[in-house]
């Protein structure tokens, strides 16, 4: 304790700096809180990316054409990354800091493989929505019909391919910053537990941020091209519906991962 002589202060392993032993316990909810929202983020990244990574391997299989390119990956990339951002100042559950917790690697590999292919199969569903319904309607023909007209109907199939790249570029960013949402906590995201403003704020900014690239000045060296409303209203359905699939998965995972260590 601080005014302790000093050989009892050089030899001990903590200084308290105020007569107060709850000091010791504010430090200890500190730290849990602080363990909570890394692995939080963890957990977050690595099933992002791992179902993004299945995702892109999975349309190098099927598509003529890259899904998303290089620059428009990085730029989600970077996006997603300034969502997260926030994460270290967001709020925590009750059950989450009521007990000591520990790095579990195999819990979170598990998370990873069980909730990334929800994500991937939410890509595959809007590779088929674009390829076959709205890429044709907006290019004026199918990309095989395209295709097969030769020379004459480059444009059509540039603007074909912009038009994919761009809607499941937004998607991407969409649905990722649904998934901070939904898997920072176990319980019902926006009614049972809220995110911090902080990281609600930095979600909008940088959703909006993702909407306003296609109508601005950067979308020509981006190569976007701005999708038609009945287009973006086809990309909202995929995202609600993807956000409710994610939903079920995370909290059968979670609840399911925190009744295994309670009869380990």
């Amino acid at each position: 304790m601080e005014g302790a002589t000093d050989v009892a202060r050089e030899t001990a392993d903590i200084i308290l700096l105020e007569k107060d032993l709850m000091v010791l316990e504010r430090g200890i909810m500190a730290g849990r809180h602080t363990f909570a929202n890394m692995e939080k983020y963890v957990r977050i990244a690595a099933s992002s990316n791992f179902g993004n990574v299945f995702s892109v391997l999975a349309a190098s299989l099927f598509l003529p054409f890259l899904p998303m390119r290089a620059t428009q990956m990085l730029l989600l990339n970077l996006l997603s990354d300034i969502a997260c951002t926030a994460i270290p100042w967001d709020n925590v559950d009750e059950e989450s800091v009521a007990a000591p917790n520990g790095w579990d690697v195999g819990s979170l590999g598990g998370y990873m493989r069980r909730i990334g292919p929800v994500s991937s199969a939410f890509d595959l569903l809007t590779f088929g929505l674009l390829f076959f319904w709205v890429c044709p309607a907006v290019a004026g023909g199918s990309w095989a019909e395209l295709a097969a007209a030769g020379a004459g109907m480059a444009a059509r199939r540039a603007l074909f391919v912009a038009v994919f790249q761009g809607a499941w570029f937004t998607e991407s960013l969409v649905t990722q910053l649904l998934a901070v949402q939904v898997m920072r906590t176990r319980r019902l995201p926006l009614v049972q537990s809220r995110a911090s403003w902080r990281v609600t704020l930095v979600a909008v900014a940088v959703g909006l941020l993702g909407a306003w690239l296609p109508l601005s000045p950067l979308a020509e060296p981006l190569d976007f091209v701005a999708l038609p409303a009945w287009g973006l209203g086809v990309v909202a359905v995929v995202c609600v519906a993807y956000a409710l699939a994610a939903m079920v998965a995370n909290r059968l995972v979670l609840v399911r991962g925190v009744r295994g260590r309670a009869r380990g």
